[in-house]
């Protein structure tokens, strides 16, 4: 599969007229963050899902296309019939010490309101589920904010609540 064909694991079981009307892409980092929607669905994103506590959002671009050159970053983007970008999720892709398994954890995953409403959203943590299966992950590892639309679905869809993480700021 190469980053400009849609991707295998991008089909809906449950089509709707706005999942029927997006596709998911796998996506080259430096494609992602170029791409002109990518701004607007951070804002978006960071307003919805900050951290109480951090600073604003500021993209370690040379960080990520350097773990994405070993394989530990891989991207997914969901696009509507236009081609624009209305959802992203970066993936860490990494062996877990402890177990010694490869896990996929979701390090950012967004998909605008309009386009989660009719199933966007499903379809991108589908494609996501997909993917990491084919590329031989034990499990994967959705990150949500606390009262989050996503920490609210996760369960339903068989996610189990794994752990809690805690979070300080320290200036």
């Amino acid at each position: 599969m190469t980053h400009t064909e849609a991707s295998e694991v991008s089909v809906s079981e449950h089509p709707s007229d706005t999942v029927s009307s997006t596709m998911v892409y796998p996506c080259m980092l430096g494609s992602m963050i170029d791409d002109p929607a990518f701004d607007g669905l951070v804002a978006e994103y960071a307003e919805e899902c900050k951290m109480r506590g951090m600073p604003e959002p500021e993209w370690a671009r040379e960080m990520y296309e350097g773990m994405e050159q070993m394989g530990i970053v891989q991207c997914l983007v969901l696009r509507d019939l236009e081609f624009r970008m209305v959802g992203f999720s970066v993936l860490f892709c990494t062996v877990v010490p402890h177990y010694s398994k490869l896990v996929v954890t979701t390090e950012s995953l967004f998909v605008t309101k309009e386009h989660r409403k009719g199933g966007g959203g499903m379809k991108l943590i589908r494609a996501i589920e997909g993917h990491a299966k084919n590329i031989g992950a034990v499990g994967l590892l959705l990150s949500a904010p606390e009262g989050g639309s996503l920490a609210q679905v996760a369960p339903k869809i068989g996610y189990t609540h794994a752990s809690n993480v805690f979070f300080k700021g320290l200036t």
